[in-house]
């Protein structure tokens, strides 16, 4: 159980500050997970961002996570100083966790960085749970499956079986993780990616539930991933709390996500390509 954030912005960085201090909030004073954990509020087993930034016609990146809860000046001297304000344009994802079950350690605070070289370099963010024993007999790494949490081995699957960052290609290995029936909550997740040959980025984001959760609306309400409507040069999306502060401080208006939607960002240097999927 997780809270996701994802911001992307060309130039601009419109509610930046306010969604970082929305999903700050909602890590640490959940009202959703509230009624799912008997009056637990806190996402407080570790948490995580990637950041990449284009300036001066050149990349740049920073990836950090750790187990330790998140803490208000940890975001602020952390995350926030990480930021450069005069790029071309950045892309965030971030991450904070619970989990019930899995090891609390780094190795399994998100983001989930993978790279098959000469191909694809891929950070995951997850909320949900997938079936590990299944994934990691696929991978063949189910000797080292109880090292590691679930979104490890998703993080892997997802890397090797990713082509490309053509549209066709991530909604190709998309598709085909709901049909491989791994899925036991959620697959809510964010990968942002590189290609490493071109140098291309991409922000996948997929909002998919199996029947249980969709049946009990305090846990699709929880799980549930929502977009804002801002403009066309900023986007940003998140779990249900995390979109549910940020109307609380700023007036926009939000919507979930439909279930099997896939949403595709790539920034360019003056605007962001932002495709919508439907695969279910």
């Amino acid at each position: 159980m997780c809270r996701l954030g994802i911001y992307v912005s060309i130039g601009q960085y419109k509610f930046l500050e306010e969604y970082i201090r929305a999903f700050y909030l909602a890590s640490i004073n959940d009202i959703a997970l509230e009624k799912l954990r008997y009056g637990r509020r806190s996402h407080n087993h570790g948490w995580g961002f990637i950041y990449i930034a284009k300036r001066f016609n050149n990349l740049s990146l920073s990836w950090y996570k750790t187990s330790l809860p998140i803490m208000d000046r940890d975001v602020e001297t952390i995350l926030k100083n990480t930021i450069s304000l005069d790029a071309d344009w950045i892309a965030i994802n971030i991450h904070s966790r619970l989990t019930s079950r899995e090891p609390i350690d780094i190795l399994n605070s998100h983001p989930f960085y993978v790279s098959i070289p000469g191909k694809i370099s891929l950070w995951l963010i997850h909320n949900g749970s997938v079936d590990k024993e299944k994934i990691s007999k696929i991978l063949g790494l189910d000797n080292i499956k109880d090292l590691y949490a679930d979104s490890y081995f998703l993080a892997n699957l997802i890397a090797r079986n990713l082509n490309s960052l053509n549209n066709n290609d991530i909604i190709e290995v998309f598709r085909s993780l709901i049909d491989m029936d791994i899925t036991t909550s959620a697959l809510n997740l964010s990968i942002l990616s590189i290609d490493e040959k071109t140098k291309e980025i991409s922000i996948a984001i997929l909002n998919y539930m199996v029947q249980d959760v969709l049946d009990d609306n305090n846990m699709r309400e929880y799980y549930n991933i929502y977009i804002a409507n801002i403009d066309s040069k900023t986007f940003i999306a998140g779990s249900s709390t995390v979109m549910w502060y940020l109307t609380k401080i700023v007036k926009i208006a939000i919507q979930p996500l439909s279930n099997g939607e896939l949403i595709i960002i790539k920034p360019y240097e003056n605007s962001l390509e932002i495709s919508s999927f439907k695969l279910l």
